[in-house]
């Protein structure tokens, strides 16, 4: 007998939460007020300063509350396309993001105040990585169907 859990009882539970892409520039503004709320204590004196130059070329993700469309966290994607990547302000990648991979950078997190942060992180990490042509990871099939949402 198997005493090991099945692997899909160990996956956050994101019931209650929707992960979608940012199409339209006005919703800019809730990304970026999402955004400061984490980041204000980097000395960011207010939401518009957050923003830079990479936005221009991101994928920005939001997760909400279902129920209460509440954005209660952000992320961005900065695809291959538009290399070279902010990491590489400060670090070499060419070594391995030149060699046939399909590099992404994932950055500019925030989830400003949520008791499911977990889940937040785990359902960024696995809508991001099946928008950005990963594949469907081992616990995607969890954001697809039922309550639990990933608009890709």
């Amino acid at each position: 007998m198997n005493s090991q859990p099945d692997s899909a009882e160990q996956l956050p539970d994101l019931s209650g939460l929707v992960f979608r892409a940012v199409r339209a520039e006005h919703e800019m503004d809730a990304v970026l007020e999402c955004r400061w709320k984490g980041y204000r204590r980097y000395g960011f004196p207010n939401p518009a300063a957050c923003r830079d130059d990479y936005d221009a070329h991101a994928i920005q993700y939001v997760c909400e509350d279902e129920r209460t469309k509440r954005i209660v966290g952000c992320l961005r994607l900065l695809p291959a396309q538009h290399r070279p990547f902010e990491l590489e302000e400060y670090f070499d990648i060419s070594g391995w993001a030149n060699n046939g991979t399909r590099p992404a950078e994932l950055t500019r997190f925030s989830v400003p105040v949520s008791k499911r942060l977990s889940a937040i992180k785990f359902g960024f990490v696995e809508t991001s990585m099946a928008r950005h042509g990963c594949g469907r990871t081992r616990a995607f099939r969890h954001l697809d169907g039922r309550s639990q949402k990933a608009n890709v």
